[in-house]
């Protein structure tokens, strides 16, 4: 009878060892699954569907133990491995803490395909593998927080919208500084599956967020303002993608009182769907009307058009004996009322409702930088876009440098002042150098080794083109032939080129000169050797940038292509008989 109780009581012991050892390798345990995605909707163009490779079918896949390599500079420690079957694979590791590992995918390609995740006792990862573009990303959901105190939530449900997103990709990007300015970028990047998606990260402090959605031609963006504790949900209003928006559907937190604050009004929703209407409108408007389309070449008079319908006024100058300029501005003004310069009441009904929208978003947005009691709530609203372009914002930023941590103020306030004053700086210079006054003068460094001052060469030519340029400059290359046409014919009249490399080294200047054999005069400001002063001066944020001066350095017109050069030049000297080369 003992013997019989002895062995029961063995075997309920070994019972409960056995147990206990099978929870315990669980608790210990990770799991990661992968799936092949061959569904894109390029492929299903084709009549013949491309077959898909063995490699891809039965990719081998590894898991690594990161961080011990990246501490000690060994090889890293693989966790578990094993190979798909018909592009499927579930694998089982263990894991003894959180920890950050690399998914390696070896799908015959020229190198694996990697990508790195967060894996912690009894926590699953899906990932995908896409056939076209060959890609590896988070299926359905991301986790890469090792902290619980630092973690958010963003998820969606977008099962509701009318167009094909399953297996769409969603992106989430906080940009950021370190102190010494340079910009470091925190991405999270997921494929919805069954439309849905959950990222899980991690933040020290609240930060501003931009998501993407798209899946094909069909995308939206939103953004929302993340910190330690957030859980935010995007959701659609209508069955459009397009109007997917995110919320904290607690109502509390930062992105309730920056965000929701203004976007769950009625006004705002009911002001975007007539902004819609309306701009579907002069759309289909614009198809229907049969006016003819202008030269490519003149593709820059397109962007000062554009500039007019936004209402960058330019200096009302009047024409008088002392103002020698003032005849090109005056010229300009009454082209541009011949063309179709618009007067507010002429402004398209989408344009009027897109900046209503605008308003709608920035005056809440403004208020809270110049109010709110929380300063990281005013620093927010402004990387939420508040007095973006204004001179007010530098005063916020002001303020922020004298209530902020000195950590913040270094990474997130400083340099991004700095930015913005540039900015404002270089918007100034280019709206003040307007049609109609006098260009800065400058000295530069010629090819042959000479200084060359602006207003020498003026002084001795009717006409000077003063054209920014580089050897990298595809358009800027494009655009020479021309040039040297008008050139050769108009140089004798007193037309001259004076051409500016921003290149950053001498070689590549050289060697564009060389191979193109520029024939006019031609210096450089290379980016080794200055400031660029001379290019900032000029308001010179893309190239190709020119501008046209007359004998006493007066703007006649800026962006000039070759064929409106050679009718400008054609009437100041041939006359009014003068033939207009096309």
């Amino acid at each position: 009878m003992r013997r019989i109780r002895s062995a029961l009581l063995t075997g309920i012991l070994g019972i409960f060892l056995t147990l206990a050892c099978t929870s315990i390798a669980f608790a210990d345990s990770f799991t990661v699954r992968g799936t092949l995605i061959t569904d894109d909707a390029a492929t299903s163009l084709a009549e013949e569907q491309p077959k898909t490779p063995k490699a891809m079918l039965e990719a081998q896949v590894r898991v690594l133990l990161r961080e011990d390599a990246d501490s000690s500079g060994s090889t890293p420690k693989t966790l578990v491995t094993g190979a798909m079957t018909n592009g499927e694979i579930s694998l089982v590791g263990e894991i003894d803490k959180t920890s950050i590992v690399t998914i390696l995918v070896d799908a015959g390609l020229d190198a694996p395909l990697t990508l790195d995740a967060v894996v912690a006792p009894g926590r699953e990862i899906s990932f995908a593998l896409l056939e076209w573009p060959t890609i590896l990303a988070f299926l359905g959901s991301v986790n890469s927080s090792t902290d619980p105190s630092k973690q958010f939530k963003i998820s969606g449900d977008l099962s509701s919208v009318g167009s094909d997103i399953q297996h769409g990709t969603v992106i989430a990007r906080t940009l950021e500084r370190d102190t010494r300015g340079e910009t470091v970028s925190t991405t999270w990047h997921v494929l919805m599956q069954n439309n849905r998606f959950e990222i899980i990260g991690e933040v020290t402090e609240p930060r501003v967020v931009n998501v993407l959605i798209y899946k094909g031609v069909n995308f939206t963006q939103t953004q929302a303002v993340i910190e330690p504790g957030a859980e935010i949900e995007v959701r659609l209003k209508n069955e459009s993608l397009g109007d997917a928006f995110a919320i904290s559907p607690a109502g509390v937190g930062k992105h309730a009182k920056l965000i929701d604050s203004w976007q769950q009004a009625d006004v705002y929703w009911s002001t975007k769907q007539a902004y819609t209407s309306a701009l579907k409108i002069y759309q289909t408007a614009l198809l229907e009307r049969k006016t003819p389309k202008r030269e490519t070449t003149e593709r820059f008079d397109d962007q000062e058009t554009s500039q007019s319908a936004q209402e960058v006024d330019e200096p009302d100058t009047t024409e008088t004996d002392e103002d020698e300029c003032a005849q090109y501005a005056l010229a300009q003004r009454k082209a541009r009322r011949q063309v179709s310069d618009p007067t507010p009441a002429e402004i398209p009904e989408h344009v009027k409702l897109l900046r209503q929208l605008n308003r709608l978003r920035l005056d809440p947005l403004e208020a809270i930088a110049d109010q709110a009691e929380d300063p990281i709530d005013a620093l927010l609203a402004l990387e939420l876009g508040a007095y973006w372009g204004e001179e007010a914002r530098q005063g916020v930023y002001d303020r922020l440098a004298q209530t902020l941590d000195s950590h913040i103020v270094a990474r997130r306030v400083l340099h991004d002042k700095n930015d913005h004053g540039r900015y404002l700086t270089q918007h100034e210079r280019i709206f003040t150098l307007h049609v109609g006054t006098k260009a800065p003068d400058f000295e530069l460094p010629s090819f042959e080794g000479r200084t060359v001052g602006l207003y020498d060469v003026v002084s001795e030519h009717k006409h000077v083109l003063v054209e920014f340029w580089a050897s990298w400059c595809a358009p800027c290359i494009a655009a020479l032939p021309g040039f040297k046409k008008v050139y050769s014919k108009r140089n004798v009249d007193g037309f001259e080129v004076v051409s500016i490399s921003v290149d950053s080294s001498r070689e590549p200047w050289k060697e564009a000169t060389e191979e193109l054999e520029l024939p006019w005069i031609n210096l450089a400001e290379l980016k080794q050797d200055t400031d660029r002063s001379v290019a900032r001066t000029y308001g010179v944020e893309y190239i190709p940038k020119n501008y046209l001066l007359d004998t006493n350095g007066c703007i006649v017109k800026k962006d000039v292509s070759s064929a409106q050069l050679e009718r400008i030049l054609a009437d100041a000297y041939d006359g009014n008989d003068a033939q207009n080369t096309p």
